[in-house]
């Protein structure tokens, strides 16, 4: 009985590390981000563009509930406004694409990033897939041009019969890198 005792903490031990190990940040991600600071939330990247706003659409609904020490300017705002100014967005910022950014938008920093898998789980004749989400984020400061930090991770919700939509496994994903970021985002 002792040994299979140690078999559970030891399979326990990796459960939790694999966890753990699910979401990485570079960068500084202690930076603290003033009460009331602006962020300007871009579209998330992902070839197809109907992935690509439902994962930015739940990335500003995490924000809006985690966040409320934040004043958020949401990706439609920001897009909306970047093409009546005819403004190129690149698919990754620079320093000449944030200094025309911070004429066409008034906020302090810019959340961009990717989403890199966006799976539904299915169950197939032989073999069940796995829903399964991965984005990043990357924080800048439209001041200085600085990325202060990006997040990234990954996150799994079911197979087979208990296979769920990609969009619950994206929002606790979210909600979870949110929470390595305390200086970030701080619910009021």
């Amino acid at each position: 009985m002792k040994r299979c005792q140690g078999c559970f903490v030891v399979a326990f031990t990796l459960t939790l590390q694999a966890c753990a190990a699910g979401i990485m940040l570079r960068g500084n991600p202690s930076t603290p981000i003033p009460e009331g600071s602006r962020i300007a939330v871009m579209l998330l990247d992902h070839a197809d563009p109907a992935i690509s706003s439902m994962a930015t659409g739940w990335l500003v609904l995490a924000l809006r509930t985690n966040c409320r020490n934040l004043s958020l300017i949401d990706h439609e705002t920001v897009t909306a406004n970047m093409t009546d100014a005819g403004v190129f967005v690149p698919r990754r910022p620079n320093r000449p694409f944030l200094e025309q950014f911070s004429t066409v938008i008034e906020a302090d920093y810019l959340l961009t990033g990717r989403v890199t898998k966006w799976q539904g789980g299915r169950q197939l004749l032989r073999r069940a897939l796995s829903t399964e989400v991965a984005m990043s984020l990357v924080l800048y400061e439209i001041g200085t041009g600085e990325l202060l930090w990006s997040a990234s991770g990954e996150d799994t919700a079911g197979e087979g019969a208990a296979a769920q939509d990609p969009s619950f496994a994206a929002t606790k994903l979210l909600d979870n890198m949110l929470k390595k970021l305390p200086t970030f985002c701080r619910a009021t």
